[in-house]
């Protein structure tokens, strides 16, 4: 009997994150993630640093900006997939 018990709490320990310790990445909100963005590239981008109507650098969007333009979404059943869209 000891072994039957033993065996049912390894496995829910197995099924159950919260239960083994583990802690889930992938949440509908990405809540685990930091996001870091390069440069809002315009369809001319040709693979020098982005400049401004003067010529001066851009600078990157940088970590977690306000605005992620969506970049990475969580979608899917259960918000189970990542998106990745750029």
């Amino acid at each position: 009997m000891r072994l039957v018990n033993a065996f049912f709490l390894l496995l829910l320990a197995s099924i159950n994150p919260a239960f083994s310790g583990e802690q889930r990445l992938l949440d509908s909100t990405l809540s685990q993630w930091d996001v870091y963005l390069s440069y809002a590239h315009s369809p001319d981008y040709n693979g020098e640093l982005p400049k401004d109507q003067q010529g001066n650098d851009i600078q990157a969007l940088g970590l977690n900006p306000a605005d992620d333009h969506a970049v990475f979404t969580m979608t899917g059943e259960q918000s189970s997939i990542l998106k990745i869209s750029g």
